[in-house]
Parts: C-alpha cells; sequence; structure tokens
C-alpha cells in the first residue's frame, strides 16, 4: 500500500532532533512558504501572521498527494508523545506510548482504518453550525483525530480538503479569523512544549476550528480507528 507524510512545520521549528532518517514516502512541508488562499486572506495583517491563523490547516489545504495513502503531521508530535511530557502534563493515558516519526514511517496501514494522534470531542458552536448546514454530514461520531495527525485513504484525504476548504470560506467570512477557543482554555498553551505567545494569539482562533471541523468530518467518515501511539508501539 503507497503512501506519502506530509511533516508541517514553521520556520521557526526545530525539525532536525525529530525528522525520520527515511525520507524516501516524507515531505516536510515548510508552511512559511505556503501560497494562502485568497479568499482565506485578512488584509489587515500580514502574509506571516495570515499563515500564523491557518497553521498546519493552511498545509493540509495545500498538499496534492498521489499515493493511496495520505498521513498528515504537525512537527511537534515526537515533542509531546514521550515520557517527559506525559510526566509534565500528567498525562500519560494520552502522550504515552511514546511516538516517533521514524516508528511512523516504518509501519504498514490499511486503507479502510483511520489512524490518528488524539481522538477528541469537536463539540463547539461554529462546528455545530456546519453541521447543521448543507455542509454537514451525516453520522452520529462527536469526536475525531485531532492535532492535525492522522492517516487516511487519499480518496477520502482529497474529499476532505475540498469539503474543509468550502467550510472555513464560510467562517472565516462571516466571523473573521478570531472566531475560536472559549477564553477558559486560553491558559492551557503554557503546557505546550515550544509553542509561543504568538502562537496562541493565532492559533486560538480559527485553527482552533479547524481542528474541531477536521475531527467532525473524519470521525464521521470512518468506522474503524486505531490510535498511532498503540499501533506503532508493537512494530
Amino acid at each position: 500500500m503507497s503512501i506519502e507524510h506530509y511533516i508541517f512545520y514553521h520556520n521557526r521549528a526545530n525539525i532536525d532532533n525529530i525528522k525520520p532518517r527515511n525520507l524516501t514516502e516524507v515531505n516536510l512541508v515548510n508552511l512559511d512558504n505556503l501560497v494562502i488562499p485568497e479568499q482565506l486572506i485578512d488584509p489587515r495583517i500580514s502574509k506571516t501572521d495570515n499563515r500564523a491563523i491557518y497553521s498546519e490547516y493552511l498545509g493540509i489545504l495545500s498538499i496534492k498527494p498521489q499515493a493511496e495513502l495520505t498521513g498528515c503531521y504537525t512537527y511537534s508530535i515526537p515533542y509531546k508523545f514521550n515520557s517527559k511530557y506525559a510526566k509534565l502534563t500528567n498525562l500519560p493515558q494520552l502522550f504515552l506510548p511514546e511516538l516517533t516519526f521514524d516508528k511512523i514511517v516504518n509501519a504498514n496501514y490499511d486503507l479502510n482504518t483511520l489512524y490518528y494522534a488524539e481522538y477528541s470531542s469537536w463539540n463547539n458552536p461554529y462546528v455545530n453550525e456546519i453541521d447543521t448546514s448543507l455542509m454537514g454530514v451525516k453520522g452520529n461520531s462527536k469526536s475525531g483525530p485531532f492535532k492535525g495527525t492522522f492517516i487516511i485513504d487519499t480518496e477520502i484525504f482529497y474529499k476532505l480538503q475540498r469539503w474543509l476548504m468550502e467550510a472555513t470560506s464560510y467562517l472565516f467570512k462571516k466571523y473573521g479569523f478570531n472566531c475560536g477557543a472559549a477564553p477558559s482554555n486560553l491558559n492551557m498553551h503554557k503546557y505546550y512544549q515550544q509553542q509561543t505567545e504568538y502562537d496562541t494569539k493565532y492559533r486560538m482562533g480559527i485553527a482552533h476550528i479547524l481542528e474541531r471541523l477536521v475531527a467532525y468530518y473524519l470521525g464521521r467518515k470512518y468506522h474503524t480507528s486505531v490510535r498511532l501511539s498503540d499501533y506503532c508501539s508493537k512494530i
């Protein structure tokens, strides 16, 4: 089964310590070099800040995979899924077993299974609005893959990409990039290794919603899902 892996990062990210040794099927995507879709640009802020608004979801909206399976990941996955970070956050049930890109790229995957790093509830007023609109996806699932990280059938990926662009354009036009996290969630950024106040300023906006939109869509499209850290720990 052919697969293409996409690791999304920014200029300021340290990827030397986490990129896999075998880069044959791996694409390292610098988000700071991507073209922003015209309908998603806010002219009041810089191009750099516009890219920060969408972060890895700009990558998901931009890539054109050709293999049978597509894997998308934020560069920070190995920085979070390890014993040190599990201890720091007191969340071993979420951040263990350890997950590295070497383990991910050396595994084999099934076309009919959704592989994810974290699976959480997408419940949010903005996503609920999409759910009740003409863009709504049939199904009962209330959860899906978070952290911009998943491995899926490429045919489903392209359907997700088209749908995500439509939903993002709708929300951006109606609410702007500041729609996003509840104020009660804003203190969570202190746990995130290498995340800065700059990241929090923008990512707690519409990227927060995009994470939940992806979870909503893929949670409704797949009946079988497997946590990557559990799966790769058995290889």
